[in-house]
C-alpha cells in the first residue's frame, strides 16, 4: 500500500512533469515563476524546491536550458538573425541572450553560426 507521503511525491511529481512540460510548450512566451506555480496550484517556494528536486534545476535553470537549446536550433537550422532568435526564444533582451548563450556554450551565437 501506498502511503499518503508516497501519494503526495507521485502528485507533486506529476505535477512538475506538467510543468517541465508546459515550459517545452511555452518557452517563447513571458514565463513568470511564480505564475507557474500559481497554475499548478502550489506554493512558489515548494514548487521551486520540488521542481529542482525531480528535475535536477531550478524551475529558471530549466527554462533558460530550453530557451538555449531551441536558440541553438535556429542559428544551426535557419537564417534568422541573432534579434529574431532572441525574440523567438522567450528572451527579452539580446545583450543578456548572448551573454546566456555565451556562458552556456562558451561562444556567442554569431561565433557558433560561423563555425
Amino acid at each position: 500500500h501506498e502511503t499518503n507521503f508516497q501519494k503526495e511525491l507521485n502528485k507533486t511529481e506529476e505535477l512538475i512533469i506538467a510543468a517541465e512540460n508546459y515550459i517545452d510548450s511555452n518557452f517563447n512566451e513571458d514565463i513568470k515563476i511564480d505564475k507557474l506555480a500559481q497554475m499548478f496550484f502550489l506554493n512558489k517556494c515548494y514548487f521551486s524546491h520540488s521542481f529542482k528536486e525531480f528535475s535536477g534545476l531550478s524551475p529558471k535553470q530549466y527554462l533558460t536550458q530550453v530557451r538555449m537549446n531551441n536558440a541553438l536550433k535556429l542559428l544551426k537550422n535557419t537564417e534568422l538573425t541573432v534579434l529574431e532568435i532572441t525574440q523567438n526564444c522567450g528572451f527579452s533582451d539580446i545583450n543578456n541572450f548572448i551573454r546566456l548563450f555565451k556562458k552556456h556554450f562558451g561562444v556567442t551565437p554569431i561565433e557558433y553560426r560561423n563555425n
